[in-house]
């Protein structure tokens, strides 16, 4: 009988194939034009295919993997921040089958030290407080990746220096969550990789903060499998990178005792959903002809939309490789049937207002709620709801009480539109503000001038007032008193039914 393992090989395969295809072919081997803060789209590209088909090379034993592997990584730009984790994987990969030449290794090496020289600066100088976000950590990992693997080299100790300069800074939140599953899931996975790599996997994973935000994480998958949306991310964007950040908890989560064994079963049931939904619902086929939908000519190249076809490639085969080995004797666990609340570390300072864009706070600040979630049973068709509680931070929106997710009989009635999302008009919020502000007079390049203006009125305050669940239906009730410049606040009732009604109401008081 085929497993779900099984389904997630034949989706590796299918997109390392479509990355064969001529027309992909080309698109891939061209050299990249530079994108925003200097990156290269092709160095994702290559490391993650490398990766792919090193990790089907130890799977199949076929020599044609390791051809394939080597081949990515002679591009001409084979390495990017993004992809070091996998980078990782390839050369060591590489070198364990004896595959690499001189040539190649100096190859890598100057890429890896070109690609450096150029964004480190933007993010371990130019910028301070951006140490911790997403394009800070993975460039950090690059570097501690890069030191690694040529230990000798004249560059190695300046970068091992910067790389744990980060980690520090990192740790002084002691999370990634940037308010968009696509902007932290593959965050995560960097640092779980990284902490592997400095041999303070135990330590990491063991501390509360860290739990903390891999519960969260393993929460917010719904039984339906379908990867919500919220914040910044586009629908069923970047899904591999959760299957991928599952397996590794369901892996490298310590101890045997009845909690970390909840959380390792958790993490492995997460994952299988995740995979059940995605490979039944047509995302293979689509995206194996990216290159000819309306998108591709909207971004310019198809490289430019490829890398996500091949980064969910590397997940999968990562995840796969980590439940079959490291977790195969996980079993599966489904979540309990009661309303959860989840919560992250908000910085104790305002992001916006104080002009430093800075993500690391004096002192931590209070763990505050995050995502409601109603469930009434574990099955695909089940109804699910996810509400929004947290005020905006970063990649996130500004709505407290969005429905950011709602699935009842195995559809998807309710997901976040992503980017198009970044001003007030766009969402399901309330606001009240002096009638000269003309919230509803802007053009589509003002939204970062009205954002800000949203952020800079300062905290909200905001509250769970009632979190109830019994068998045929659960409710959640969320208060919003924001700085309106009135004496009035919001309310929010979401109830959700076992049948699969989903009740909203809204009230000004």
């Amino acid at each position: 009988m085929r497993t779900y393992l099984d389904h997630a090989h034949d989706i590796v395969v299918a997109l390392c194939d479509a990355s064969r295809v001529p027309e992909n072919r080309e698109a891939i081997g061209k050299e990249s034009q530079p994108l925003s803060l200097g990156l290269q789209v092709q160095g994702d590209i290559a490391s993650y295919l490398a990766a792919t088909h090193v990790y089907l090379y130890d799977e199949t034993r076929d020599d044609e993997h390791l051809r394939l592997a080597r081949e990515y990584l002679q591009l001409p730009t084979p390495v990017m921040a993004f992809g070091a984790n996998a980078f990782w994987v390839a050369v060591n990969g590489l070198r364990r089958n004896h595959v690499l030449t001189d040539a190649d290794e100096q190859h890598l090496y100057d890429a890896a030290m070109k690609l450096l020289g150029g964004v480190r600066h933007h993010h371990f100088e130019r910028t301070p407080g951006f140490r911790i976000f997403n394009h800070a950590v993975t460039t950090a990992s690059l570097a501690d990746v890069a030191y690694r693997l040529w230990p000798h080299s004249a560059e190695a100790e300046r970068y091992a220096d910067e790389a744990e300069g980060v980690w520090n800074e990192w740790w002084i939140l002691g999370e990634n969550i940037e308010g968009a599953p696509n902007y932290e899931g593959f965050a995560q996975c960097h640092i779980l990789h990284w902490a592997k790599r400095r041999g303070e996997l135990d330590r990491v994973v063991n501390n509360p903060r860290t739990l903390a935000w891999m519960d969260r994480g393993i929460e917010h998958i719904p039984p339906i499998g379908f990867v919500p949306g919220f914040g910044d991310s586009h629908s069923t964007e970047l899904w591999g990178d959760w299957f991928g950040l599952m397996a590794i908890i369901a892996a490298w989560t310590p101890g045997s005792d009845a909690m970390a064994l909840r959380r390792k079963g958790r993490a492995r049931w997460a994952a299988e959903q995740i995979i059940r939904w995605y490979g039944t619902h047509e995302w293979v086929g689509l995206n194996t002809r990216l290159a000819d939908r309306p998108e591709a000519r909207i971004l310019q190249t198809a490289h430019r939309i490829w890398w996500h076809v091949v980064w969910m490639a590397y997940y999968l085969a990562e995840g796969r490789h980590l439940l079959l080995t490291e977790a195969a004797d996980v079993r599966p666990v489904p979540p309990d049937i009661m309303p959860t609340i989840t919560h992250r570390t908000m910085p104790s300072h305002d992001l916006i207002r104080n002009g430093s864009w800075s993500l690391v706070p004096p002192t931590t600040g209070p763990r505050t709620p995050d995502k409601g979630l109603l469930r009434l049973d574990t099955s695909p068709n089940a109804p699910f709801c996810m509400m929004a509680l947290a005020r905006q931070y970063w990649h996130d929106h500004m709505d407290i009480g969005a429905i950011d997710h709602f699935s009842v009989d195995e559809k998807v009635l309710i997901d976040d539109n992503g980017y198009d999302q970044k001003l007030p008009v766009d969402h399901n919020l309330f606001f009240a503000a002096r009638e000269s502000e003309p919230w509803l007079d802007y053009q589509p390049g003002d939204w970062s001038r009205k954002r800000a203006k949203v952020a800079s009125f300062g905290p909200v305050d905001f509250q769970v007032r009632g979190l109830t669940g019994r068998n045929v239906a659960q409710m959640i009730v969320a208060e919003c008193r924001g700085p309106n410049e009135m004496p009035i606040y919001s309310e929010r009732t979401a109830i959700l039914g076992r049948t699969g009604e989903l009740l909203v109401r809204d009230r000004i008081i």
